[in-house]
């Protein structure tokens, strides 16, 4: 349609007031074109004024900034339709602002307000009055006003009908649509490393958070750094109160809520979207509409969050949602879920960051929906900016013992083979009760973590012996998978950095802090510690103006390897992290003098995993292991007469006629006598003491002179074998004569050793005439066990499988006796065998995941001393 001043330079929009070419420009959002088009510009026609509207009138290719200069220009009146939606519109606000511009009193009442919806009006509007159409009661005298103001004669107004107000029916079936959406989009989980997607309910385990977030309280760093070290603390130290996520949430309606990397953000949200879309049927829940916003997706749009809220339903199958969206928010009947704030990338060069863009548009949408429930999540350390007090800050805490059952029972779960998913699920955690896994406990606190232990554990049913191999998997999934696999781009100075050169940063601080005590560090410190590594990187010229603190929140906010323990206090985000990666320091030095430091540690418990990840990096540690002996020669060095008895020791155990490994032998005698030194005991008491050994390979440290028993048990299979036969016996027996049933289980979990050793051996036939023998109830009568012990007897005795373990008995209690009257070692010497066991164990276990050429020999001279000088001997 052509106006006038088409017939003028196309450009030029100077026009009086006898030129008008139209009556009236409608200003308007789009999201509420629907109502416009359909009531508002019908009747404005039919009263006869000529109206100008954008996507009838405006000329195809010409500036759209230069049609809307036309369109108040040409027009008589501009009319503003005033929602919360034309509000947020910048296209809107820069139509209202030129006409305020053209009539800056009002005097010509050429800005006409119509206030559709209720919204904040800003002040170049709010001194003009206005036609009220948000109700219908004052509908239609404000539809008079309105005409009249428009110049419409009264004859004319009162046979116009006022348009109906601004209202939206729900399609028929079109929110059963939405909701089966919802649930077909987020009721599924994409598990890192696996193809196929797994029913949500199926992994998801009940979120626990703290009510208030970690890096707000202030600790007492002598206390976090004992509670750090105790690496069997399930739950972190915390001031805050843990508590089930449904109770946090019903104190209030606005969340923003932080977690760690791979804490289960995102999984709850979907939890939350999927609860609501069931209406009920997943348990209680708000009754609400839920909506859930991927901040990435938004980020990227970079346009307005309710016009991204209406392509979401529009996604779901939901025609025409702008008009039912509106009400919807406005009558707070919607669960917004926003996801991710982290993600969308934060630009500290940029003059316009478009994360606190993001961060701006949210909580304007808060305070204009303040009926809506709302979450936004985010990792820690992402944003320093804060919410208004309007918002809870809450934290997902770390899983506790029950919830990884819970997980990994769910994990493992087969709905077509219940029996053998159980079976799984407990075999899983039976292997993750043991001691020696503790550091693995530690990284299954973060179910990120946790769902790589289930893969592995599922792929080979076991967890590796060499257990960096799942370290250097859980730091590569935080390091690099995690993002990648939901394509999140961090724009960052540290992100320039190579996997490599992060790695080699890791390792210093965490080499440097281990070797002075320290794995608890201020952000001065840390900082510190981060600047002096940069500033050697010749890829990072300008690294020492590098604002440290910013890549300290970077590191913690992409990959959570360091974690905010207290404000102001950081550590690396488990202890077992930091271990990695000092092992990983030591491994890769150029020099061999790099293992005195770690050496002089031998008997330091808490250097235990050190030592045994730096074994297991070594390419050939052949040059460590040789070294460890050295070290375990420097602990009995001052004490002439034990070594004196180590090699009385070891010269019995090569007349030994047992025929077990000498090695093993040596260790035997040692570990029984050494009881003797430390306890005083007797031939009975000594041999009893033999067989009631606890069959735990990693013994608290009050048992530390067991440990010589137990290293017996690993360096020979046969004399492992027939320590469990024996012992299954002595069991047997004992609860057949005492007839004590609190003992079932225990021969049960014996018998089965035995069983497992015989195999090993290729001894088939005893392993399966162990297996046939049927162990009775718990509840069964004493005749039963009565029988059990004789066919049991027979078996075992039947093989004469047990002759050089008795010969090896008989042997034991000489060499008790023969100690007894020749050696007597003082309280400095026990301390210093126990010590010397410990290490040894250490060093066999080193053994046991390093890659050398020598194992055997160096096998063969465990628990063997130094040579004697000439004066010892």
């Amino acid at each position: 349609m052509n106006s006038p001043s088409q017939t003028k330079d196309r450009d030029s929009v100077s026009i009086t007031p006898s030129e008008f070419a139209y009556d009236v420009f409608i200003s308007y959002s789009h999201r509420d074109q629907a109502w416009v088009r359909d009531e508002l510009l019908p009747r404005l026609e039919k009263a006869g004024l000529k109206v100008c509207i954008d996507y009838r009138d405006f000329r195809v290719g010409a500036p759209i900034v230069k049609e809307m200069e036309r369109a108040v220009l040409t027009n008589r009146h501009t009319l503003l339709v005033l929602t919360p939606a034309y509000l947020e519109s910048a296209w809107t606000d820069f139509e209202a602002l030129m006409m305020a511009t053209f009539d800056p009193g009002g005097q010509n009442a050429r800005l006409l307000p119509l206030l559709l919806k209720p919204c904040d009006l800003p002040l170049r509007i709010r001194y003009l009055d206005y036609a009220d159409f948000t109700g219908p009661d004052a509908l239609p005298l404000s539809w008079q006003r309105l005409l009249k103001a428009l110049g419409v004669s009264s004859e004319a107004i009162l046979l116009i009908d006022a348009p109906r107000p601004a209202q939206y029916k729900i399609p028929d079936d079109a929110l059963d649509r939405y909701y089966e959406q919802i649930i077909k989009l987020y009721g599924w989980i994409r598990i890192l490393g696996q193809t196929t997607p797994k029913p949500l309910r199926r992994v998801f385990t009940d979120v626990y958070m703290l009510d208030k977030p970690t890096a707000f309280n202030r600790f007492d760093p002598k206390a976090l750094r004992a509670h750090l070290w105790e690496r069997e603390s399930s739950v972190p130290f915390r001031y805050s109160e843990r508590l089930p996520a449904d109770q946090l949430l019903s104190r209030g309606s606005k969340f923003f809520i932080l977690g760690k990397p791979g804490a289960g953000k995102t999984t709850f949200l979907k939890h939350l979207a999927v609860r609501e879309a069931h209406r009920g049927k997943w348990g209680a829940c708000l009754g609400k509409i839920p909506i859930f916003v991927s901040l990435k997706q938004f980020g990227e749009s970079g346009g307005l969050l309710f016009d991204f809220i209406a392509e979401q339903f529009a996604v779901c199958h939901f025609p025409d949602a702008v008009p039912f969206i509106e009400p919807l928010l406005q009558e707070g009947k919607a669960l917004v879920l926003f996801d991710g704030l982290d993600e969308v990338t934060k630009d500290l060069a940029a003059r316009t960051d478009r994360r606190s863009q993001v961060m701006e548009q949210i909580e304007r949408f808060a305070r204009q929906y303040d009926g809506c429930h709302i979450a936004v999540t985010c990792r820690i350390a992402a944003t320093e900016y804060m919410f208004d007090p309007s918002f809870i800050y809450l934290e997902l805490a770390d899983f506790a013992p029950d919830q990884v059952d819970g997980f990994v029972r769910n994990w493992f779960w087969n709905p077509d083979d219940p029996e053998r998913s159980s079976g799984l699920a407990d075999r899983m955690l039976t292997e993750w009760a043991k001691s020696e896994y503790e550091g693995i406990r530690d990284l299954g606190r973060n179910p990120l973590l946790l769902t790589l232990l289930c893969l592995s554990y599922a792929e080979t049913l076991r967890f590796p012996v060499r257990r960096v191999e799942i370290y250097e998997e859980a730091l590569e999934a935080l390091l690099k998978k995690w993002d990648s696999s939901r394509q999140i781009q961090r724009a960052s100075f540290y992100k320039t950095l190579s996997p490599g050169r992060k790695q080699q940063m890791f390792s210093r601080i965490a080499y440097d802090g281990f070797a002075q005590g320290e794995i608890l560090f201020s952000q001065s410190d840390l900082e510190t510690r981060l600047k002096s590594y940069l500033v050697h990187v010749p890829e990072v010229p300008d690294a020492i103006d590098i604002d440290t603190e910013v890549v300290l929140r970077e590191i913690v906010e992409q990959h959570g390897v360091f974690t905010e323990q207290s404000r102001g206090l950081f550590s690396f985000a488990h202890l077992t992290f930091q271990e990695y990666y000092v092992a990983k320091f030591i491994a890769e030095s150029p020099s061999v003098d790099v293992f005195d430091p770690l050496l002089a540690r031998a008997t330091d418990d808490k250097w235990r995993e050190v030592f045994l990840l730096t074994a297991s990096l070594l390419r050939d540690a052949t040059p460590f292991l040789a070294a460890f002996e050295v070290a375990l020669h420097r602990l009995i060095a001052p004490f002439s007469p034990l070594i004196a008895w180590l090699h009385w020791n070891d010269k019995h155990a090569a007349t030994s006629r047992a025929t077990y490994r000498r090695p093993a032998t040596r260790c035997w005698f040692a570990g029984i006598r050494a009881r003797a030194f430390a306890f005083g005991s007797g031939r009975a008491r000594l041999v009893e003491r033999a067989r009631d050994l606890s069959r735990s390979r990693a013994l608290d440290l009050d048992r530390d002179l067991d440990r010589a028993i137990a290293l017996a048990l690993d360096l020979d299979r046969e004399l492992d074998r027939d320590f469990d036969l024996d012992l299954v016996l002595a069991k047997t027996r004992a609860l057949h004569l005492n007839f004590v049933r609190a003992g079932v289980s225990d021969i049960s979990e014996t018998l089965a050793r035995a069983r497992e050793s015989c195999r090993r051996l290729d001894d088939a036939t005893l392993a399966q005439a162990l297996t046939d023998i049927e162990t009775p109830r718990a509840e069964a009568p004493k005749e039963a066990w009565t029988q059990f012990e004789a066919q049991l007897t027979g078996i075992i005795e039947s093989g004469d499988v047990l002759r050089r373990y008795r010969q090896l008995s008989d042997e034991t209690a000489t060499v008790a006796r023969a100690v007894e009257a020749r050696w007597q070692l003082g309280k400095a010497e026990t301390d210093a065998l126990a010590a010397y066991i410990r290490a040894t164990q250490l060093f066999h276990d080193c053994l046991r995941l390093a890659y050398t050429p020598d194992r055997r020999a160096f096998e063969d001279r465990i628990f063997l001393p130094p040579p004697l000088t000439a004066q010892e001997a």
